[in-house]
């Protein structure tokens, strides 16, 4: 009886930790943009995706969805104090929401307002808002906007011209790790230094 209290206590102490993430903003001085910002675990993470107009960066939607930035582009983009995640970054994130099998749900903006049907999973318990602004193709086409959230890592795959970035999907609450060609634009979100 004593164990299963102390597990149920561990339990809630968790459950609720994940819920009550704190919040604040930052303005970056280079623009007047605000974004909003949330810690989660030992990391503080903006809690938008990027929108700072700069060389080899799109978008439709701006304000919503944020813009999309080819690698290069990406890897100077985030304002002073901050920086584009890096692969062990995202993975402390994911690992930190339970697992690729799951994160997602707890990374994902809820209802149907942004994300396509089903937006299965999502719980946005770790207050991220992930929005699917979808990627833009080599040959310069948005694609699967409502339905994928694509995200660059700083980290340069094995395979040139590539790096790590990280996909989340209307039909499912995985997070993935994928490979992905370095002119393809997609979101960045950025980690406090």
């Amino acid at each position: 009886m004593k164990t299963t209290i102390v597990l149920l206590f561990f339990t809630l102490s968790i459950a609720l930790n994940l819920v009550s993430q704190t919040t604040e903003s930052f303005k970056d001085e280079r623009d007047g943009k605000s974004y909003k910002t949330v810690r989660i675990g030992t990391q503080t993470w903006m809690a938008e995706n990027l929108n700072f107009d700069t060389t080899y960066s799109w978008c439709r939607d701006c304000e919503v969805y944020g813009r999309l930035y080819s690698y290069e582009a990406a890897t100077w983009s985030c304002p002073e104090g901050w920086h584009l995640p890096s692969d062990g970054e995202w993975t402390t994130l994911v690992a930190y929401l339970g697992g690729y099998t799951i994160a997602g749900g707890k990374l994902k903006e809820t209802g149907l307002t942004h994300w396509a049907k089903p937006n299965k999973g999502a719980t946005n318990e770790s207050g991220f808002t992930a929005l699917p602004h979808g990627y833009r193709s080599l040959n310069a086409v948005l694609n699967f906007q409502t339905k994928i959230g694509w995200w660059w890592t700083s980290t340069p795959a094995e395979l040139e011209p590539q790096a790590w970035s990280i996909r989340m999907e209307s039909k499912n609450a995985t997070v993935i790790r994928i490979a992905s060609a370095r002119f393809t634009g997609l979101s960045v979100r950025c980690i406090k230094d």
